[in-house]
């Protein structure tokens, strides 16, 4: 297990960075940083965090859901390596009624997938 800590900036930097549209260099690198992240205990938490602030912008926001939706299904289960702790879990649970009512319905539609790997994990546990 790793003992590095990561921010919510570490996080935030790397997503807005993978969201580029417009300057493939700077998406490459922070798909990279989003990778070496991604192992690192509470990078999912900032990630959903990320995706939940209305202060960051709606790409940035909308990304993060995507990512998490695309990247955090085979961290749900224990006996993966560097999978997601049940502390962790019960964080971002408790985030999932503030998916429900996200306003914005591409973020909305993402969510729902999430809820619905997540319900998917605990239904198979």
């Amino acid at each position: 297990m790793s003992t590095t800590q990561i921010a919510l900036n570490n996080v935030y930097q790397a997503l807005e960075s993978a969201s580029f549209q417009d300057n493939s260099d700077q998406r490459k690198v922070g798909e990279e940083q989003l990778n070496a992240l991604e192992i690192i205990p509470g990078c999912h938490s900032f990630v959903l965090d990320v995706s939940l602030n209305t202060s960051f912008p709606l790409s940035v926001r909308c990304f993060a859901a995507i990512y998490l939706k695309n990247r955090i299904f085979p961290y749900l289960y224990k006996d993966k390596p560097n999978g997601i702790k049940d502390d962790v879990k019960i964080q971002i649970r408790l985030h999932l009624f503030e998916m429900v009512k996200e306003p914005n319905k591409s973020l909305n539609t993402e969510y729902a997938f999430i809820i619905a790997n997540i319900a998917g994990s605990d239904f198979h546990s």
